[in-house]
């Protein structure tokens, strides 16, 4: 598949969960998609912070996208594992890999 933005736009958003979380790739290329979305009363816990469920949802399919343009074929994992180091607060979220490790929210 083509890095482009444009497609990837079309395929997350035929997505119902990311559409309904307002998640939007907002940069592309091989390998590497940056997601983000605004924060919304919806995708807080009761202590006033991001669930959790919202922050792996995200990375989830923010890496899965990155893998699809890369093979052009469709991803899914075996196996999904994320470890929070701290809380999410705030308006938006932004998801991309960092250099050194897989996807970082």
């Amino acid at each position: 598949m083509d890095a482009d933005l444009a497609t990837l736009l079309a395929l997350l958003g035929s997505a119902p969960l990311m559409a309904d979380l307002g998640t939007e790739p907002f940069e592309c290329e091989p390998g590497r998609v940056r997601s983000r979305m605004a924060v919304q009363p919806r995708h807080l816990q009761h202590s006033g912070v991001v669930h959790a469920a919202v922050l792996g949802t995200l990375a989830h399919h923010t890496m899965g996208a990155a893998a699809q343009i890369m093979t052009d074929r469709l991803f899914l994992p075996a196996e999904f594992k994320f470890i929070l180091l701290r809380v999410a607060h705030g308006h938006r979220l932004e998801c991309h890999e960092p250099r050194s490790s897989p996807v970082a929210c």
